[in-house]
């Protein structure tokens, strides 16, 4: 059911050209000398590891393949730690120019909005992940049953987001405030 909707949809994105907001500049090689000494390559290179490792731990303790008391798995999070202090110290030591600079952690709606982002990705991933396997294991449904009774949960999320995204285009009505462009 995935494959055939997906399909069209990636070929609609190939079709339709979506116009750019800003204009940039074309691909060069002055471009990319100009960009990459502004990146933070050192921290992202401390940064992925240390995601990797902790992930990787999560993975091989939470299966049979080695317990959470396995020097593997014990290493791995120490060494995700470790990765994690030394990044921490790299941000703090590289200030503004860093991958995530402290001035926009340190305000408040930044955080504030992680907060309500990652808690409502926890929902939403619960809900896609459970909701099918309710209807195939309580229900007695098979794949392609549970996938039509899921349908009116994503569609009413799709056009939930085509709604908000045009929304946003539209001129603000209760004041200046609200989506402005």
């Amino acid at each position: 059911m995935n494959l055939p909707i997906g399909g069209a949809t990636a070929l609609l994105v190939l079709i339709i050209r979506i116009p750019e907001v800003t204009r940039k500049s074309p691909l060069s090689t002055t471009l990319i000398r100009t960009v990459i000494p502004q990146l933070d390559l050192v921290g992202f290179a401390l940064f992925v590891p240390a995601s990797i490792m902790l992930l990787l731990a999560l993975q091989l303790g939470s299966v049979d393949t080695y317990s959470w008391g396995s020097p593997t798995v014990i290493g791995l999070l120490c060494g995700a730690g470790v990765s994690a202090i030394v990044f921490v110290f790299w941000e703090y030591k590289t200030g503004d120019k860093s991958m995530l600079p402290g001035s926009l952690l340190g305000k408040r709606i930044v955080w504030a909005s992680c907060l309500y982002g990652s808690c409502t990705m926890i929902c939403m991933l619960t809900a896609s992940n459970w909701i099918p396997t309710y209807f195939q294991a309580v229900k007695g449904d098979g794949p392609t049953d549970s996938g039509v009774h899921t349908l009116p949960g994503i569609l009413s999320q799709l056009l939930l987001i085509i709604g908000t995204g045009a929304a946003g285009k539209t001129q603000p009505i209760l004041g200046k405030w609200m989506f402005t462009s």
